[in-house]
Protein backbone atom coordinates (compact mmCIF):
# COMPACT_ATOMS: atom_id res chain seq x y z
CA UNK A 1 0.00 0.00 0.00
CA UNK A 2 2.81 2.39 0.89
CA UNK A 3 4.54 1.55 -2.37
CA UNK A 4 1.41 2.48 -4.33
CA UNK A 5 1.08 5.70 -2.35
CA UNK A 6 4.68 6.65 -3.10
CA UNK A 7 4.18 5.95 -6.80
CA UNK A 8 0.99 8.01 -6.83
CA UNK A 9 2.77 10.88 -5.11
CA UNK A 10 5.63 10.67 -7.56
CA UNK A 11 3.22 10.69 -10.49
CA UNK A 12 1.46 13.77 -9.11
CA UNK A 13 4.80 15.51 -8.65
CA UNK A 14 5.80 14.76 -12.25
CA UNK A 15 2.42 15.97 -13.52
CA UNK A 16 2.74 19.16 -11.50
CA UNK A 17 6.23 19.78 -12.85
CA UNK A 18 5.08 19.26 -16.43
CA UNK A 19 2.06 21.50 -15.94
CA UNK A 20 4.09 24.33 -14.45
CA UNK A 21 6.93 23.96 -16.92
CA UNK A 22 4.57 24.21 -19.91
CA UNK A 23 2.21 26.82 -18.50
CA UNK A 24 3.52 29.44 -20.93
CA UNK A 25 2.79 27.15 -23.92
CA UNK A 26 -0.80 28.14 -24.50
CA UNK A 27 -1.18 26.46 -27.88
CA UNK A 28 -1.02 22.81 -28.85
CA UNK A 29 1.63 22.91 -31.55
CA UNK A 30 2.06 19.38 -32.85
CA UNK A 31 -1.31 18.40 -34.36
CA UNK A 32 -2.92 19.41 -37.61
CA UNK A 33 -5.73 21.94 -37.87
CA UNK A 34 -7.29 20.90 -41.16
CA UNK A 35 -10.98 21.53 -40.48
CA UNK A 36 -13.39 23.44 -38.28
CA UNK A 37 -13.54 20.32 -36.08
CA UNK A 38 -9.79 20.42 -35.61
CA UNK A 39 -10.00 24.12 -34.77
CA UNK A 40 -12.72 23.42 -32.18
CA UNK A 41 -10.57 20.67 -30.67
CA UNK A 42 -7.61 23.05 -30.48
CA UNK A 43 -9.73 25.68 -28.73
CA UNK A 44 -10.85 23.07 -26.19
CA UNK A 45 -7.21 22.12 -25.64
CA UNK A 46 -6.46 25.73 -24.74
CA UNK A 47 -9.42 25.88 -22.36
CA UNK A 48 -8.25 22.69 -20.65
CA UNK A 49 -4.69 23.98 -20.46
CA UNK A 50 -5.72 27.21 -18.75
CA UNK A 51 -7.95 25.24 -16.39
CA UNK A 52 -5.18 22.77 -15.51
CA UNK A 53 -2.60 25.49 -14.98
CA UNK A 54 -4.86 27.50 -12.66
CA UNK A 55 -5.97 24.38 -10.76
CA UNK A 56 -2.40 23.21 -10.23
CA UNK A 57 -1.35 26.62 -8.93
CA UNK A 58 -4.30 26.61 -6.55
CA UNK A 59 -3.15 23.23 -5.26
CA UNK A 60 0.41 24.45 -4.81
CA UNK A 61 -0.75 27.54 -2.89
CA UNK A 62 -3.04 25.41 -0.72
CA UNK A 63 -0.05 23.20 0.14
CA UNK A 64 1.99 26.33 0.83
CA UNK A 65 -0.69 27.61 3.19
CA UNK A 66 -0.44 24.37 5.14
CA UNK A 67 3.33 24.82 5.34
CA UNK A 68 2.78 28.35 6.67
CA UNK A 69 0.25 27.02 9.17
CA UNK A 70 2.68 24.36 10.41
CA UNK A 71 5.51 26.88 10.69
CA UNK A 72 3.28 29.33 12.56
CA UNK A 73 2.17 26.60 14.96
CA UNK A 74 5.77 25.52 15.48
CA UNK A 75 6.90 29.09 16.17
CA UNK A 76 4.20 29.64 18.77
CA UNK A 77 4.57 26.24 20.39
CA UNK A 78 8.29 26.89 20.88
CA UNK A 79 7.90 30.54 21.83
CA UNK A 80 8.51 29.97 25.53
CA UNK A 81 11.92 28.53 24.68
CA UNK A 82 12.84 31.89 23.17
CA UNK A 83 13.52 30.31 19.78
CA UNK A 84 13.91 32.80 16.92
CA UNK A 85 14.42 30.05 14.35
CA UNK A 86 11.07 30.52 12.64
CA UNK A 87 10.92 34.31 12.42
CA UNK A 88 12.84 34.69 9.11
CA UNK A 89 11.07 31.70 7.60
CA UNK A 90 7.58 32.91 8.49
CA UNK A 91 8.16 36.27 6.86
CA UNK A 92 9.68 34.72 3.73
CA UNK A 93 6.97 32.06 3.36
CA UNK A 94 4.27 34.72 3.73
CA UNK A 95 5.95 36.91 1.11
CA UNK A 96 6.15 34.07 -1.41
CA UNK A 97 2.54 33.05 -0.84
CA UNK A 98 1.41 36.65 -1.26
CA UNK A 99 3.24 36.93 -4.59
CA UNK A 100 1.85 33.59 -5.78
CA UNK A 101 -1.67 34.53 -4.76
CA UNK A 102 -1.45 37.89 -6.54
CA UNK A 103 -0.24 36.23 -9.75
CA UNK A 104 -3.01 33.63 -9.49
CA UNK A 105 -5.74 36.21 -9.04
CA UNK A 106 -4.43 38.17 -12.04
CA UNK A 107 -4.47 35.04 -14.19
CA UNK A 108 -7.94 34.03 -12.99
CA UNK A 109 -9.39 37.43 -13.82
CA UNK A 110 -8.00 37.08 -17.34
CA UNK A 111 -9.27 33.50 -17.57
CA UNK A 112 -12.72 34.70 -16.54
CA UNK A 113 -12.87 36.50 -19.89
CA UNK A 114 -10.80 34.23 -22.11
CA UNK A 115 -12.31 30.83 -21.27
CA UNK A 116 -15.99 31.71 -21.98
CA UNK A 117 -14.90 33.42 -25.21
CA UNK A 118 -12.95 30.37 -26.34
CA UNK A 119 -15.93 28.20 -25.45
CA UNK A 120 -18.24 30.30 -27.63
CA UNK A 121 -15.74 30.23 -30.48
CA UNK A 122 -15.46 26.46 -30.15
CA UNK A 123 -19.26 26.23 -30.48
CA UNK A 124 -19.12 28.44 -33.55
CA UNK A 125 -16.50 26.16 -35.13
CA UNK A 126 -18.64 23.08 -34.52
CA UNK A 127 -21.59 24.90 -36.09
CA UNK A 128 -19.51 25.87 -39.12
CA UNK A 129 -18.61 22.22 -39.58
CA UNK A 130 -22.29 21.23 -39.44
CA UNK A 131 -23.44 24.00 -41.79
CA UNK A 132 -20.79 23.33 -44.41
CA UNK A 133 -21.77 19.66 -44.33
CA UNK A 134 -25.43 20.34 -45.19
CA UNK A 135 -26.54 19.53 -48.77
CA UNK A 136 -29.47 20.60 -50.89
CA UNK A 137 -31.68 17.59 -51.69
CA UNK A 138 -31.54 16.04 -55.15
CA UNK A 139 -34.59 15.45 -57.39
CA UNK A 140 -34.45 12.43 -59.69
CA UNK A 141 -34.67 12.61 -63.48
CA UNK A 142 -38.16 13.19 -64.79
CA UNK A 143 -39.88 14.33 -67.97
CA UNK A 144 -39.85 18.08 -68.07
CA UNK A 145 -43.61 18.29 -68.34
CA UNK A 146 -44.09 16.54 -64.99
CA UNK A 147 -40.91 17.43 -63.07
CA UNK A 148 -42.32 20.45 -61.31
CA UNK A 149 -45.83 19.09 -60.80
CA UNK A 150 -48.68 21.34 -59.82
CA UNK A 151 -46.87 22.80 -56.77
CA UNK A 152 -43.33 23.03 -58.07
CA UNK A 153 -40.31 21.43 -56.39
CA UNK A 154 -39.52 22.41 -52.82
CA UNK A 155 -35.75 22.68 -52.50
CA UNK A 156 -34.83 21.48 -49.02
CA UNK A 157 -31.72 20.28 -47.24
CA UNK A 158 -30.90 16.61 -46.98
CA UNK A 159 -32.21 14.95 -43.79
CA UNK A 160 -30.08 15.23 -40.65
CA UNK A 161 -29.73 11.96 -38.77
CA UNK A 162 -27.26 12.32 -35.85
CA UNK A 163 -27.12 11.41 -32.19
CA UNK A 164 -24.15 13.67 -31.42
CA UNK A 165 -22.33 16.61 -33.02
CA UNK A 166 -20.57 15.51 -36.15
CA UNK A 167 -17.29 16.88 -34.83
CA UNK A 168 -17.55 14.55 -31.86
CA UNK A 169 -18.16 11.47 -33.98
CA UNK A 170 -15.51 12.47 -36.50
CA UNK A 171 -12.81 12.99 -33.87
CA UNK A 172 -13.77 9.77 -32.12
CA UNK A 173 -13.41 7.84 -35.36
CA UNK A 174 -10.26 9.62 -36.47
CA UNK A 175 -8.34 11.65 -33.85
CA UNK A 176 -6.37 14.62 -35.07
CA UNK A 177 -3.15 13.67 -36.77
CA UNK A 178 0.27 14.98 -35.97
CA UNK A 179 1.47 17.76 -38.19
CA UNK A 180 4.51 17.31 -40.35
CA UNK A 181 6.13 20.28 -38.64
CA UNK A 182 5.25 21.89 -35.29
CA UNK A 183 3.33 25.13 -35.74
CA UNK A 184 5.97 27.31 -34.16
CA UNK A 185 6.86 30.83 -35.18
CA UNK A 186 9.79 33.02 -34.19
CA UNK A 187 8.05 36.35 -34.55
CA UNK A 188 4.34 35.64 -34.16
CA UNK A 189 1.76 33.24 -32.81
CA UNK A 190 -1.03 32.06 -35.09
CA UNK A 191 -4.43 30.41 -34.66
CA UNK A 192 -6.34 28.87 -37.56
CA UNK A 193 -10.11 29.38 -37.51
CA UNK A 194 -12.53 27.99 -40.12
CA UNK A 195 -15.40 30.23 -41.21
CA UNK A 196 -18.28 29.51 -43.58
CA UNK A 197 -18.68 31.20 -46.95
CA UNK A 198 -20.98 30.68 -49.92
CA UNK A 199 -19.78 28.48 -52.76
CA UNK A 200 -18.96 30.49 -55.86
CA UNK A 201 -20.93 29.93 -59.07
CA UNK A 202 -19.34 27.28 -61.27
CA UNK A 203 -19.73 26.40 -64.96
CA UNK A 204 -18.63 22.83 -64.32
CA UNK A 205 -21.53 20.48 -65.14
CA UNK A 206 -20.90 18.13 -62.25
CA UNK A 207 -20.78 20.81 -59.58
CA UNK A 208 -23.96 20.71 -57.52
CA UNK A 209 -26.55 21.54 -56.59
CA UNK A 210 -27.60 22.01 -60.24
CA UNK A 211 -30.68 21.87 -62.49
CA UNK A 212 -29.93 20.21 -65.83
CA UNK A 213 -31.77 18.89 -68.90
CA UNK A 214 -31.39 16.51 -71.86
CA UNK A 215 -33.37 14.99 -74.68
CA UNK A 216 -33.55 11.72 -72.74
CA UNK A 217 -32.77 10.59 -69.18
CA UNK A 218 -30.08 12.77 -67.64
CA UNK A 219 -26.98 11.41 -65.94
CA UNK A 220 -27.12 11.49 -62.12
CA UNK A 221 -24.43 14.16 -62.01
CA UNK A 222 -25.63 16.23 -64.99
CA UNK A 223 -22.43 15.42 -66.85
CA UNK A 224 -24.41 14.98 -70.11
CA UNK A 225 -26.46 18.13 -69.73
CA UNK A 226 -27.45 19.79 -73.00
CA UNK A 227 -29.07 23.17 -72.69
CA UNK A 228 -30.70 22.84 -76.13
CA UNK A 229 -32.48 19.62 -75.16
CA UNK A 230 -35.25 19.90 -72.56
CA UNK A 231 -37.27 16.69 -72.74
CA UNK A 232 -35.99 15.49 -69.35
CA UNK A 233 -34.71 17.34 -66.25
CA UNK A 234 -33.18 16.57 -62.86
CA UNK A 235 -31.82 18.43 -59.84
CA UNK A 236 -28.56 17.20 -58.36
CA UNK A 237 -27.85 17.60 -54.68
CA UNK A 238 -24.88 19.46 -53.26
CA UNK A 239 -23.53 21.85 -50.65
CA UNK A 240 -24.21 25.57 -50.70
CA UNK A 241 -21.56 26.59 -48.12
CA UNK A 242 -17.92 25.76 -47.69
CA UNK A 243 -15.38 26.45 -44.96
CA UNK A 244 -12.52 28.87 -45.36
CA UNK A 245 -9.44 28.81 -43.17
CA UNK A 246 -8.50 32.21 -41.79
CA UNK A 247 -5.28 32.63 -39.82
CA UNK A 248 -5.34 35.04 -36.89
CA UNK A 249 -1.99 36.24 -35.63
CA UNK A 250 -0.31 38.20 -32.86
CA UNK A 251 3.30 39.39 -32.74
CA UNK A 252 5.34 37.70 -30.00
CA UNK A 253 7.08 40.89 -28.85
CA UNK A 254 4.34 43.47 -28.25
CA UNK A 255 1.58 40.83 -27.90
CA UNK A 256 -1.23 42.82 -29.57
CA UNK A 257 -4.70 41.28 -29.78
CA UNK A 258 -5.11 38.57 -32.41
CA UNK A 259 -6.21 39.90 -35.80
CA UNK A 260 -6.99 38.24 -39.12
CA UNK A 261 -4.19 37.97 -41.64
CA UNK A 262 -4.10 40.83 -44.13
CA UNK A 263 -5.61 38.80 -47.00
CA UNK A 264 -8.83 38.20 -45.04
CA UNK A 265 -9.01 41.25 -42.79
CA UNK A 266 -11.74 42.96 -44.85
CA UNK A 267 -13.67 39.85 -45.91
CA UNK A 268 -17.37 40.46 -45.13
CA UNK A 269 -18.65 37.22 -46.65
CA UNK A 270 -17.80 34.94 -43.73
CA UNK A 271 -19.77 33.39 -40.88
CA UNK A 272 -18.98 33.92 -38.11
CA UNK A 273 -17.69 37.35 -39.06
CA UNK A 274 -14.06 38.44 -38.80
CA UNK A 275 -14.96 40.88 -36.03
CA UNK A 276 -16.79 38.19 -34.05
CA UNK A 277 -13.75 35.91 -34.07
CA UNK A 278 -11.45 38.79 -33.18
CA UNK A 279 -13.65 39.68 -30.21
CA UNK A 280 -13.66 36.09 -28.98
CA UNK A 281 -9.86 35.93 -29.14
CA UNK A 282 -9.55 39.08 -27.00
CA UNK A 283 -7.17 38.65 -24.10
CA UNK A 284 -5.64 35.46 -25.47
CA UNK A 285 -2.40 37.14 -26.50
CA UNK A 286 -1.64 38.40 -22.99
CA UNK A 287 -2.93 35.55 -20.82
CA UNK A 288 0.08 33.47 -21.83
CA UNK A 289 2.37 35.78 -19.84
CA UNK A 290 0.00 35.65 -16.86
CA UNK A 291 -0.02 31.85 -16.94
CA UNK A 292 3.77 31.73 -17.14
CA UNK A 293 3.90 33.48 -13.76
CA UNK A 294 1.93 30.69 -12.10
CA UNK A 295 5.17 28.92 -11.27
CA UNK A 296 5.01 28.78 -7.48
CA UNK A 297 5.85 25.38 -6.00
CA UNK A 298 5.09 24.63 -2.37
CA UNK A 299 8.16 22.41 -2.14
CA UNK A 300 10.44 25.45 -2.53
CA UNK A 301 9.29 26.71 0.88
CA UNK A 302 11.25 23.83 2.41
CA UNK A 303 14.33 24.40 0.29
CA UNK A 304 17.58 25.73 1.71
CA UNK A 305 17.39 28.38 -0.99
CA UNK A 306 14.92 30.19 1.27
CA UNK A 307 17.88 31.32 3.37
CA UNK A 308 19.20 33.27 0.37
CA UNK A 309 16.02 35.34 -0.01
CA UNK A 310 16.31 39.06 0.78
CA UNK A 311 13.43 39.02 3.28
CA UNK A 312 14.86 36.02 5.10
CA UNK A 313 18.26 37.67 5.45
CA UNK A 314 16.74 40.96 6.56
CA UNK A 315 14.82 39.29 9.41
CA UNK A 316 17.75 37.02 10.21
CA UNK A 317 19.97 40.08 10.59
CA UNK A 318 17.53 41.60 13.07
CA UNK A 319 17.51 38.34 15.03
CA UNK A 320 21.16 37.34 14.97
CA UNK A 321 22.90 40.72 14.53
CA UNK A 322 20.81 42.98 16.77
CA UNK A 323 23.73 45.29 17.47
CA UNK A 324 24.24 46.12 13.79
CA UNK A 325 22.32 49.06 12.36
CA UNK A 326 20.66 48.66 8.93
CA UNK A 327 23.21 50.99 7.37
CA UNK A 328 26.04 48.72 8.52
CA UNK A 329 24.51 45.46 7.30
CA UNK A 330 26.12 45.49 3.82
CA UNK A 331 29.49 45.24 5.56
CA UNK A 332 28.31 42.32 7.68
CA UNK A 333 27.17 39.98 4.91
CA UNK A 334 29.89 37.44 5.66
CA UNK A 335 29.04 37.40 9.37
CA UNK A 336 25.34 37.07 8.58
CA UNK A 337 26.00 34.18 6.21
CA UNK A 338 28.00 32.35 8.86
CA UNK A 339 25.24 32.82 11.43
CA UNK A 340 22.54 31.69 9.02
CA UNK A 341 24.54 28.59 8.11
CA UNK A 342 25.12 27.90 11.80
CA UNK A 343 21.43 28.00 12.69
CA UNK A 344 19.90 26.69 9.47
CA UNK A 345 22.62 24.80 7.68
CA UNK A 346 24.32 25.28 4.36
CA UNK A 347 23.16 22.15 2.55
CA UNK A 348 19.63 20.90 1.96
CA UNK A 349 19.95 17.87 4.27
CA UNK A 350 21.17 20.00 7.17
CA UNK A 351 18.49 22.62 6.58
CA UNK A 352 15.84 19.92 6.43
CA UNK A 353 16.97 18.37 9.71
CA UNK A 354 17.41 21.61 11.63
CA UNK A 355 14.13 23.15 10.54
CA UNK A 356 11.60 20.73 9.11
CA UNK A 357 12.94 17.76 11.01
CA UNK A 358 12.34 19.67 14.24
CA UNK A 359 8.85 20.61 13.11
CA UNK A 360 7.99 17.03 12.20
CA UNK A 361 8.42 15.83 15.77
CA UNK A 362 6.95 18.87 17.52
CA UNK A 363 3.79 17.93 19.37
CA UNK A 364 0.47 19.74 19.48
CA UNK A 365 -0.90 19.35 23.02
CA UNK A 366 -4.13 17.40 23.14
CA UNK A 367 -5.60 20.26 25.14
CA UNK A 368 -5.20 22.48 22.07
CA UNK A 369 -7.25 20.09 19.96
CA UNK A 370 -9.72 19.02 22.66
CA UNK A 371 -8.59 15.50 21.79
CA UNK A 372 -7.49 12.46 23.75
CA UNK A 373 -4.02 12.27 22.21
CA UNK A 374 -1.30 14.69 21.18
CA UNK A 375 -0.70 15.30 17.47
CA UNK A 376 2.50 15.99 15.55
CA UNK A 377 2.75 19.29 13.70
CA UNK A 378 4.59 17.67 10.82
CA UNK A 379 1.98 14.98 10.24
CA UNK A 380 -1.10 17.15 10.75
CA UNK A 381 -2.67 17.96 7.41
CA UNK A 382 -5.81 19.54 8.82
CA UNK A 383 -5.80 23.33 8.62
CA UNK A 384 -8.47 23.60 11.28
CA UNK A 385 -6.34 21.64 13.76
CA UNK A 386 -3.26 23.71 12.94
CA UNK A 387 -5.18 26.96 13.42
CA UNK A 388 -6.58 25.64 16.69
CA UNK A 389 -3.04 24.92 17.85
CA UNK A 390 -2.03 28.45 16.90
CA UNK A 391 -4.96 29.96 18.80
CA UNK A 392 -4.22 27.77 21.83
CA UNK A 393 -0.58 28.89 21.85
CA UNK A 394 -1.52 32.57 21.62
CA UNK A 395 -3.94 32.21 24.54
CA UNK A 396 -1.32 30.38 26.57
CA UNK A 397 1.33 33.01 25.84
CA UNK A 398 -1.03 35.87 26.59
CA UNK A 399 -2.19 34.35 29.85
CA UNK A 400 1.39 33.72 30.91
CA UNK A 401 2.01 37.45 30.55
CA UNK A 402 -1.16 38.74 32.19
CA UNK A 403 -2.79 36.23 34.51
CA UNK A 404 0.09 34.26 36.02
CA UNK A 405 1.03 35.19 39.62
CA UNK A 406 4.56 36.43 40.10
CA UNK A 407 7.03 33.64 40.70
CA UNK A 408 4.96 30.86 39.12
CA UNK A 409 5.83 29.08 35.89
CA UNK A 410 4.13 26.62 33.57
CA UNK A 411 7.20 24.68 32.56
CA UNK A 412 10.93 24.55 32.79
CA UNK A 413 11.50 26.42 29.54
CA UNK A 414 9.38 29.35 30.72
CA UNK A 415 11.08 29.27 34.11
CA UNK A 416 14.47 29.48 32.45
CA UNK A 417 13.21 32.37 30.35
CA UNK A 418 12.07 34.21 33.48
CA UNK A 419 15.46 33.69 35.09
CA UNK A 420 17.12 35.13 32.03
CA UNK A 421 14.82 38.13 32.24
CA UNK A 422 15.65 38.61 35.91
CA UNK A 423 19.34 38.44 35.10
CA UNK A 424 18.85 41.09 32.46
CA UNK A 425 17.32 43.42 35.04
CA UNK A 426 20.48 43.33 37.09
CA UNK A 427 22.53 44.65 34.18
CA UNK A 428 20.21 47.50 33.30
CA UNK A 429 18.13 45.67 30.61
CA UNK A 430 14.43 45.57 31.51
CA UNK A 431 12.23 42.50 31.11
CA UNK A 432 10.57 41.72 27.81
CA UNK A 433 7.50 43.79 27.27
CA UNK A 434 8.81 46.95 29.01
CA UNK A 435 8.49 50.17 27.11
CA UNK A 436 11.42 51.29 25.00
CA UNK A 437 12.13 54.38 27.15
CA UNK A 438 12.49 52.19 30.25
CA UNK A 439 14.89 49.61 28.80
CA UNK A 440 18.22 51.42 29.27
CA UNK A 441 17.98 53.70 32.30
CA UNK A 442 21.23 52.96 34.16
CA UNK A 443 23.16 56.03 35.29
CA UNK A 444 26.59 54.38 35.48
CA UNK A 445 28.60 52.86 32.64
CA UNK A 446 29.29 49.57 34.43
CA UNK A 447 25.54 49.08 34.97
CA UNK A 448 24.54 49.83 31.37
CA UNK A 449 23.55 46.46 29.89
CA UNK A 450 25.60 45.40 26.87
CA UNK A 451 22.97 43.17 25.29
CA UNK A 452 20.48 45.87 24.35
CA UNK A 453 22.14 49.09 25.54
CA UNK A 454 25.23 51.13 24.87
CA UNK A 455 27.00 53.85 26.90
CA UNK A 456 27.12 57.25 25.22
CA UNK A 457 30.39 58.75 26.47
CA UNK A 458 29.67 62.21 25.05
CA UNK A 459 26.28 62.49 26.76
CA UNK A 460 27.36 60.29 29.67
CA UNK A 461 24.16 58.23 29.53
CA UNK A 462 22.89 54.70 28.87
CA UNK A 463 20.74 54.39 25.72
CA UNK A 464 19.20 51.75 23.48
CA UNK A 465 21.46 50.45 20.72
CA UNK A 466 20.60 51.51 17.19
CA UNK A 467 18.87 48.63 15.37
CA UNK A 468 18.66 46.51 18.51
CA UNK A 469 15.85 44.00 18.74
CA UNK A 470 14.44 42.70 21.98
CA UNK A 471 14.37 39.14 20.74
CA UNK A 472 12.59 37.34 23.53
CA UNK A 473 9.74 39.84 23.65
CA UNK A 474 9.41 39.81 19.88
CA UNK A 475 9.32 36.06 19.71
CA UNK A 476 7.05 35.47 22.68
CA UNK A 477 4.14 37.77 21.86
CA UNK A 478 4.16 40.84 19.54
CA UNK A 479 5.81 39.47 16.40
CA UNK A 480 4.07 36.13 16.68
CA UNK A 481 0.71 37.81 17.10
CA UNK A 482 1.47 39.84 13.99
CA UNK A 483 2.48 36.70 12.12
CA UNK A 484 -0.72 35.01 13.26
CA UNK A 485 -2.80 37.90 11.91
CA UNK A 486 -0.90 37.62 8.64
CA UNK A 487 -1.53 33.87 8.70
CA UNK A 488 -5.27 34.42 9.13
CA UNK A 489 -5.12 36.73 6.14
CA UNK A 490 -3.80 33.85 4.06
CA UNK A 491 -6.52 31.56 5.33
CA UNK A 492 -9.02 33.94 3.72
CA UNK A 493 -7.47 33.02 0.41
CA UNK A 494 -9.34 29.64 0.46
CA UNK A 495 -9.07 29.33 -3.26
CA UNK A 496 -11.92 27.64 -5.10
CA UNK A 497 -11.49 26.49 -8.68
CA UNK A 498 -14.98 27.61 -9.58
CA UNK A 499 -14.09 31.23 -8.81
CA UNK A 500 -14.14 31.90 -12.50
CA UNK A 501 -16.39 29.01 -13.47
CA UNK A 502 -13.58 26.99 -15.01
Amino acid sequence: MQHKTRNAGKALAILAALTLASSAQLHELTKTIASACDAADHLQWMINHIDRTVAEQERQIADGQKTLARATAAALLRANAGSALWAPLLATIAEKLEAAHTALQTAKLAAQIVIPNLGELKGAEQTVYELTDLELSAHADQASATLFGSNGVHLIASPINRQEPKCTSELNKSPRKKAGQPRTHDTKTTIDIYQAETIAKSATKTTGPRLCSKSGATASDCADHNGAQTNNMRITGGKILRSKKVTYESANDARPEFAAEASAADDKGLLPTIQYVKDKLAGLSTIRDKLSKLNFKAATLKDVGMTKEATFRKIAAAVYLPDVSPSELPNKEKDLTQLVEKHYGKEQDTFGNKVWGTLATLGIPKAALLATDDQKVGSTDNLAQLQTAVAYSIIRLTKSKTDKPSGTTNNKEEENGNKADASADKTGDKKDGDKKDKVCTATEENKCGKEKCTWDKEKNQCKVKEGAVVISAVIKVPLLLAVFINFLKFMKFAIFRKFVNI
